[in-house]
């Protein structure tokens, strides 16, 4: 599924994983988060091999799979406080802090005391995405994190996304939005479990259109869409 994959993920950078159905990105992504266990090669976060060290690495990361593990009959408060526990936070005046202020945070107040079988598909996607921050990870990981939202609560995503990024947080993000990987510091593009290329946005479109590039206004002339259509032709 996934060929020699190499790659390597900075502090204070959101790196974009791209490539079409079927080229790997949910199965690298659960390998880095030790939900895979590769048959060759390893897993290294902060120094520690993911194999050896999963305990310790599972709590510096922040998981979000690409379907809401939620549980339906549970409102959506009940659901943040066992996740909170799940993930360590023991104190239930700090578990409420910081639910509360997330929940602000992504315009959750309202659908705090609902269940969340009664909530829109884009509530349920907020809400996962909070429980993924309750116990304040170094590293996020987001797979397709805005897949099915509306525009305007994708873009409130990506300022929480750049935000946590200032704060210092790696974040990797699968996503198939190409203006979303175009924001993103670094991108990886798959195809068929390889990886095509690796840079940033504005060297994947230097590397793939120098030829009729003249150095000015580089993403006004050259969508990133066509740079991935193009690596992955």
């Amino acid at each position: 599924v996934v060929d020699k994959v190499n790659l390597s993920i900075k502090k204070n950078t959101i790196m974009g994983l791209v490539g079409p159905n079927g080229s790997g990105k949910t199965t690298i992504i659960r390998m880095i988060c030790g939900l895979l266990k590769p048959t060759q090669g390893k897993v290294k976060i902060n120094g520690l091999d993911v194999d050896k060290n999963l305990s310790k690495i599972q709590d510096m990361i922040g998981y979000l799979p690409q379907q809401n593990a939620l549980f339906p009959e549970l409102s959506l408060y009940e659901n943040l406080c066992y996740f909170g526990t799940i993930y360590g936070v023991s104190d239930k005046k700090i578990l409420d802090y910081r639910i509360n202020s997330l929940l602000e945070k992504m315009d959750l107040k309202a659908e705090a005391n609902k269940r969340v079988e009664n909530m829109s598909g884009g509530f349920k996607r907020r809400g996962a995405v909070v429980c993924s921050l309750l116990h304040e990870p170094d590293i996020l990981i987001l797979d397709e994190p805005t897949v099915g939202l509306d525009p305007v609560i994708r873009l409130k995503f990506w300022d929480l996304f750049k935000v946590l990024k200032d704060q210092g947080k790696s974040i990797l993000i699968s996503t198939h939005y190409m203006e979303e990987a175009d924001d993103c510091d670094e991108v990886v593009v798959l195809k068929q479990g390889k990886v095509v290329d690796f840079d940033k946005p504005d060297q994947l479109r230097k590397k793939v259109f120098g030829s009729i590039y003249d150095g000015n206004n580089l993403r006004a002339k050259i969508s990133f869409e066509n740079v991935y259509l193009k690596l992955t032709a």
